[in-house]
Formats: C-alpha cells, sequence, structure tokens
C-alpha cells in the first residue's frame, strides 16, 4: 500500500465511505449466503503476546519478532503475525467445530504458542503473558515500522480532543497515557464465534456487551504501565479510549459514543451496525479494504467481521491471560454464557447498567458490587456472588449443547474467585508500592507465569 494511498483528506474519505457503504449493502442482499446449519459451533483464537530481551535495544527486540514470525510461517506453516507494538507478535488458529473436538482447538492453540516460544527462546528472548506490557516506556512508544501502524496512532494524536483527560489511574496512582501509541502496550485474546446468520451475529454481539463485565472481573490483566502501579484492574481498554478519543464537540452532542469499548445502544440489526461504522474516519485509503478497514477500525468489546461467507462474532474485551488453560477457560465462560442467554431467552441488561458493569470490573474487579438482574429487577451484589452466578449458568449452558465434559476447565475460574484476578495476583507481589524496578517486575512476571 503506498504512501498516497494512506493520505487522509475529505475525498478520500468519501471514497472509502462509497466504497464500504457499496460492500456493506452486498452483504446484507446477500444475507442467505451467511446462513450455517444448527449443530456446529465453529470457534478460532486470535491471541497478542509480547518478546522480551532484557538490556538489548527494542529495535533488537523487533528483529527477533520478525525472524520469529518469518520462521513460523516458512518453517511450520503457522499462523504467527506482526502486530502495532514493535515487540508484539499475534498468534492465530483456524476455526474448530468444538461440538465435536474441543481438544482440536486447544491443540493447535499449545502447538503454535510453543513454536513461537520454542523460536523466541533460540535468540535468547522470553514470551510475554499480560495484558499492557509495563517493560516499555508509555511515550513514544516502539511501533512496528509500517504505515498503517504510523498513520492510525498519528492520526489519533492529532485530532484528539482537546479537552480529554489523558491521564489514569487511582487512589493517586496517575499515569500519562496521551500518546496514541500507548495502545501497542496493550495485549488481547480474541475468542472467534461463527454466527449462524447475520441476525445471529447482531444477537450474539449485543449479549456478548451485556455479561463480558463478569468475565472482566476475573480476566483483569493490565495494571501497570512503564513500571507504575495504576491501581485498576485493567486499564487497556479504557486508556484506549482516554487517548484515541476524536469526537468534536458537535459529536459529542449528538451522542454519539466512541468507536472503542461499548456502543450507545445494543444494534437493531446488520444495517445499524454498518451505519455506526461509516460515522467514523476511515484514516486509511485504500478503496478496495474498505470494508474491511472500517470494521477492524470498530475497536468495540465485541464486534462482527467477516471471513469469506462467515459473520465472525469477535470478543476483544478480555486481555492476553498468564497461562493458555486460563485462556481456554475464559472460553468456556464466554460460550457456555452464551448459550445459556440463548437458550432462555434472557432479556437484556438495560445499556446504562452494562456500562456502570464494565466499568467497575475495570476499576475494581471483585472488589465492588455488581448489578445483576433477579425475579425481573435489578438489583447490586457482591461481585464474587455475581460471578459465581454466572459460572454456573455458563455452566449449564455447556451442558445443554455436549460440552459438559469440559467443566472442569470452566470451574477452574472458581478459584479466581477467591484468588482474585491476575492483576490482583501481579500486584500483591509489590505490596501496593507505586512504582517498582525493572528487575523486580521481571521477577514478579516470571513467578505468575507471565514472563515464559
Amino acid at each position: 500500500m503506498s504512501k498516497e494511498k494512506l493520505m487522509h483528506n475529505e475525498v478520500n474519505e468519501k471514497e472509502m465511505r462509497f466504497a464500504f457503504k457499496e460492500k456493506a449493502d452486498e452483504v446484507l442482499c446477500q444475507a442467505d449466503s451467511f446462513e450455517k446449519r444448527i449443530g456446529t459451533l465453529r470457534v478460532g483464537f486470535e491471541s497478542e503476546v509480547g518478546i522480551w530481551k532484557d538490556n538489548v535495544p527494542y529495535y533488537e527486540i523487533g528483529v527477533i519478532r520478525d525472524k520469529v514470525v518469518d520462521r513460523v510461517k516458512s518453517v511450520y506453516g503457522g499462523e504467527a503475525d506482526v502486530e502495532l507494538g514493535l515487540t508484539q507478535l499475534e498468534l492465530r488458529t483456524a476455526p474448530y467445530d468444538i461440538l465435536s473436538d474441543f481438544e482440536a482447538l486447544d491443540r493447535e492453540y499449545r502447538k503454535e504458542f510453543e513454536r513461537n516460544r520454542f523460536l523466541a527462546g533460540n535468540f535468547g528472548a522470553s514470551i510475554l503473558r499480560i495484558g499492557s506490557n509495563p517493560l516499555l516506556p508509555v511515550i513514544d512508544t516502539p511501533r512496528t515500522d509500517k504505515l498503517k501502524y504510523q498513520l492510525v496512532p498519528d492520526y489519533q494524536n492529532m485530532y484528539r480532543r482537546k479537552t480529554i483527560t489523558t491521564t489514569i489511574g487511582i487512589n493517586g496512582k496517575v499515569i500519562e497515557i496521551g500518546d496514541a501509541s500507548i495502545v501497542s502496550l496493550f495485549q488481547s485474546f480474541q475468542v472467534n464465534l461463527e454466527a449462524k446468520s447475520l441476525d445471529d451475529a447482531i444477537a450474539k454481539m449485543n449479549r456478548s456487551f451485556m455479561f463480558a463485565p463478569y468475565l472482566m472481573a476475573i480476566g483483569g490483566n493490565s495494571r501497570y504501565l512503564g513500571l507504575q502501579d495504576t491501581g485498576w484492574n485493567d486499564l487497556r481498554i479504557v486508556a484506549w479510549e482516554l487517548s484515541h478519543d476524536t469526537r468534536t464537540s458537535d459529536d459529542i452532542k449528538r451522542g454519539m459514543g466512541l468507536r472503542i469499548g461499548l456502543p450507545e445502544k445494543y444494534f437493531e440489526d446488520m444495517t445499524d451496525y454498518f451505519e455506526r461504522i461509516l460515522k467514523y474516519p476511515f484514516i486509511l485509503h485504500d478503496p478496495e479494504h474498505a470494508f474491511k478497514i472500517g470494521i477492524g477500525l470498530h475497536w468495540l468489546d465485541t464486534r462482527v467481521k467477516f471471513i469469506g461467507n462467515s459473520a465472525v462474532v469477535e470478543l476483544r474485551a478480555l486481555p492476553t491471560q498468564p497461562t493458555i488453560e486460563n485462556e481456554l477457560a475464559l472460553t468456556l465462560f464466554y460460550i457456555g454464557r452464551l448459550i445459556y442467554a440463548e437458550a432462555t431467552n434472557e432479556p437484556f441488561l438495560p445499556m446504562v447498567i452494562v456500562r456502570e458493569n464494565r466499568l467497575s470490573s475495570l476499576m475494581f474487579g471483585l472488589a465492588k458490587p455488581l448489578w445483576v438482574a433477579e425475579s425481573g429487577k435489578y438489583i447490586k451484589v457482591d461481585a464474587r456472588d455475581a460471578v459465581r452466578r454466572e459460572l454456573s449458568r455458563a455452566g449449564f449452558g455447556l451442558k445443554t449443547v455436549g460440552l459438559g465434559c469440559h467443566i472442569d476447565i470452566l470451574e477452574s475460574l472458581y478459584s479466581r474467585i477467591d484468588n482474585g484476578s491476575p492483576s490482583d495476583v501481579l500486584s500483591r507481589h509489590f505490596d501496593n508500592c507505586s512504582s517498582v524496578c525493572k528487575e523486580e517486575m521481571l521477577e514478579a512476571l516470571k513467578i505468575t507465569g507471565m514472563l515464559v
């Protein structure tokens, strides 16, 4: 893609919007082609991890990253790829029908990870499994040298709303996150779930917004930045929101939300979803790929993307976890909870409650109460009780589709109700110190299994 194609201006934006709408209309007109047979549940993973080698320049770590990715692709035919961060790589799996062979997805995911860890080890590097890399600087964070990874953060910095707060932290722990390249420090674990139809994709996305905060409460793994303790259970998405708020005052007056996190309301249908995407700048200029770019720059906690003739629901709310076992457990929590909601035709929580639950989970994890629905009413309960209830519902959902044999994986999450999220576990190594030295952080990351 040439630099000219990436130049941002009004003419290019109009061309991109036209190309996006043309493809979106085609999808809507061919809705039948996205229908899948009942009795299958295809799931795939994307996982972002970091590469770390102590006492070397960041660029050298990036060179190691590139060599690992190249060898995985050329030698193994694997699915590793680069990411925004210079020291990041992304692992992917093919989709598997987990109703017939959950173990196949498990095996491929472990195989992809071990390949990358082995190759990184050959270069004297380790793999970092955490939602926010605490070892790199938060200003001028090193980015991958690709035009799209340069232009998009630069656009956010140039057009960010001037009155927005660009610090994050609670209990007096404040750190500057104003540089949009801060997102290159964040790593997520994404579950990709094939929907049965366009309507099913919208329903699954909406339900995912509703109960993702319960997963966030026990899945938080993004607390430290620049060796500083922000006090947050999971700061990743909120830091993204603050550093990428390019709305104008008129946008805000019209009630326009961010392209990150939660939408203003549940989506009515796929047309509604496409129309929301069209409200935001495309930034990049490549009309041939406008549809993919528009969806790719719509960073909701859950979004719908299109791969061939599949509408894929992508859960993006969870940070990378310390272990693959943790991620498999959270996947079963998510899928089981989704199945339960569908099987019982569960009413949707009001979006205002979802928004409050989400913020509380991101800030406090299990330390503050969360809203739940009870006998047609909404009440606040201890977050641990709320998560127990949600895990129970997820277990019920798994059993209804024949995944009950994997309940033991799901139930491993009950230990987090007592021990806290990975962020809680990591913070206990530092006795609530507001900052730590690199050597202390590296040791704690090794002990918690976040650096392997």
